[in-house]
C-alpha cells in the first residue's frame, strides 16, 4: 500500500464527533437495493439530519466477497454510507476517505473470480495453469469451482 491507514479517520470517530457537535442530530440509513439481492450485495443510503433537517447524504455498496466482506458486506455497506454522508458534511479530518474504505484498497485482488476461472480454463501450458490456479486459490481458497476448473484443464492438457 502506498498510504498510511493511521492518517485516515474511522467512521466511528466521525460519528462520535458529529454527535458531540449536534446533540439533536441523527443519522438514518436505508437499504436501497432489492432485499432479494442481499445474498450478493448491499447498497445503503445514509442521511444526516440536524434538528430534523436533512444536511447531507451518502451512498455505498458492498459485494459479498473475501476478507471483511466474506460475512459482513451488509454491515460494511451501511457503515461506508454513514462515513460518506459525514464526509459530505466535512466530518472527515484532512482526508475524505474513511480508514475502512482505504483498508479495502490494499485488499483488492487483481482479477475477478470469473477472470481467474477463465485464466485457468484457457491456460495453454502447465506453467500457465499452475500460475493461474495458485493466484486464484490464494484469493478464493474455498472455491470448489476453481479446483474443478484446474482439474478439468489438466486433463484437457494431458497433464
Amino acid at each position: 500500500m502506498g498510504f498510511n491507514l493511521d492518517n485516515y479517520e474511522t467512521v466511528k470517530d466521525r460519528i462520535t464527533r458529529f454527535y458531540s457537535d449536534h446533540i439533536n442530530g441523527s443519522i438514518v440509513t436505508e437499504l436501497v437495493n432489492n432485499p432479494e439481492s442481499l445474498l450478493e450485495f448491499a447498497a445503503f443510503k445514509a442521511s444526516v439530519l440536524v434538528e430534523g433537517r436533512l444536511i447531507a447524504t451518502g451512498y455505498a455498496m458492498e459485494q459479498k466477497g473475501q476478507g471483511v466482506n466474506k460475512d459482513a458486506w451488509v454491515e460494511n455497506a451501511e457503515t461506508s454510507a454513514i462515513g460518506r454522508a459525514l464526509a459530505n458534511m466535512d466530518y472527515c479530518g484532512t482526508l475524505r476517505p474513511s480508514r475502512e474504505e482505504m483498508s479495502k484498497v490494499g485488499n483488492k485482488q487483481e482479477l475477478s473470480f470469473e477472470e481467474y476461472e477463465e485464466a485457468i480454463k484457457t491456460a495453454k501450458t502447465k506453467d500457465e495453469l499452475k500460475t493461474a490456479f495458485e493466484k486464484a486459490y490464494r484469493i478464493y481458497p474455498d472455491s470448489a469451482i476453481i479446483v474443478q476448473a484446474k482439474d478439468l484443464r489438466k486433463k484437457e492438457l494431458g497433464l
